[in-house]
């Protein structure tokens, strides 16, 4: 065993050293790799949320700080910006506004809460329908009923102030506006109260601009309301029936004159337009016609009206009242007044007598003239013999 066998000895026991080494280097790092990570990421996650409490606290403090501005806008009657502000804390859903629900959640709610506010303050200015639609933009069901109430009394109240300044047109649109909103509330009960009222003051306005006829159709309608509106249209109605029968006849429809004053002595016998209408309906009216040949050609000459005909032997005999004119180069004549009745006979005074057309099958006189009230008399064409 020389030096060689004792420098092989040294190699291996070096060997063996450096496996040992190794082996113990490896299994250290092994215990390295299996050694739980939990407290490392316990830190970062706890890290993380106290950042984030830190970025949702100052969250929550500006939402507290933007509730309280959006109040302050409001109790200075700075509406639309309070709304605005309101609508814009309703946006707050993101994560970072969790620890302030409370104002968010409120905020639309505050935001229509306005909106009420704001009607009312338009209403006391003036701007009804503003204010109306304003109100009538709420959907919050919890406010529903009070939006509903205020538009009603907003509605009511318009219609009150227009009537008391002679605008009843107005006011009852605004009764109308009412009832399509609600009939059953008591503020529309109100309406139904007034609505009588209004037709009755809209009736005298229309009577007094010469639209009688306008406003006999207005109180029709009314007097459709109930027992409660009846005395109110029987107050109203005989000067807007005198009014309409005068309407009537500036337009010459004589028949529907006629029966308008006919209706007004009938149902206001006592009243001071029974009395107008008596003497519209007992006034004389016009007769016209025209004299031709068989031939077309005209005749002119005298002719009359006779109150009163009898027939006898060979002829008749005619007496009066007599009422005349005369026939122009046309042939046309006109009686400007002749007075309701008849019939009167027409009499032409033809080849030196005054004479008549009889009907040969009556023996009575072919042309009768009956005037009525509120109907002029055209007897067109009148064909004499030659």
């Amino acid at each position: 065993m020389g030096p060689v066998l004792q420098d092989a000895r040294i190699s291996a026991a070096v060997s063996t050293v450096m496996v040992k080494v190794n082996l113990d280097v490896a299994m250290d790092f092994a215990d390295r790799q299996r050694r739980p990570r939990w407290p490392f990421v316990l830190g970062v996650i706890g890290g993380l949320g106290l950042a984030f409490l830190g970025v949702a606290g100052g969250a929550a403090r500006t939402t507290a700080d933007a509730t309280a501005q959006a109040a302050q806008l409001r109790a200075h009657r700075n509406f639309g910006a309070a709304i605005a502000l309101y609508t814009q804390i309703a946006g707050r859903n993101s994560a970072i506004f969790v620890l302030d629900r409370g104002d968010v959640s409120a905020a639309p709610r505050e935001a229509q809460s306005t909106m009420l506010q704001w009607a009312a303050a338009l209403a006391a200015a003036g701007h009804v329908d503003q204010a109306v639609a304003l109100a009538g933009s709420v959907t919050d069901r919890k406010l529903l009923p009070s939006a509903q109430m205020e538009r009603a009394t907003l509605l009511i109240a318009a219609a009150r102030q227009a009537a008391a300044g002679g605008d009843f047109a107005g006011a009852l649109l605004r009764l109308n506006e009412l009832e399509k909103l609600d009939s059953t509330s008591p503020v529309a009960s109100q309406a139904a109260a007034l609505l009588p009222q209004y037709d009755a003051g809209e009736a005298n306005l229309l009577a007094a601009q010469g639209r009688g006829s306008d406003a006999v159709t207005l109180l029709d309608q009314a007097a459709d309301l109930g027992a409660s509106a009846r005395p109110v249209v029987d107050a109203a109605l005989p000067a807007a029936l005198l009014a309409a029968g005068r309407e009537q006849i500036n337009d010459q429809s004589y028949i529907e004159a006629a029966a308008t004053l006919q209706r007004l002595v009938s149902s206001y016998p006592s009243s001071a337009q029974a009395d107008a209408a008596r003497r519209l309906l007992g006034q004389r009216e016009p007769v016209a016609g025209t004299l031709t040949d068989k031939t077309g050609s005209p005749i002119s000459g005298a002719v009359r009206l006779s109150s009163n005909f009898q027939s006898l032997p060979g002829g008749y005999v005619t007496s009066g009242p007599f009422y005349y004119s005369a026939a122009d180069g046309n042939g046309d004549f006109r009686f400007n007044a002749i007075p309701v009745g008849g019939p009167y006979v027409l009499e032409v005074f033809h080849n030196g007598n005054w004479t008549t057309l009889i009907d040969p099958s009556t023996g009575r006189p072919a042309n009768p003239v009956n005037v009525t009230a509120m109907n002029p008399v055209d007897l067109n064409f009148i064909v004499l013999p030659s």
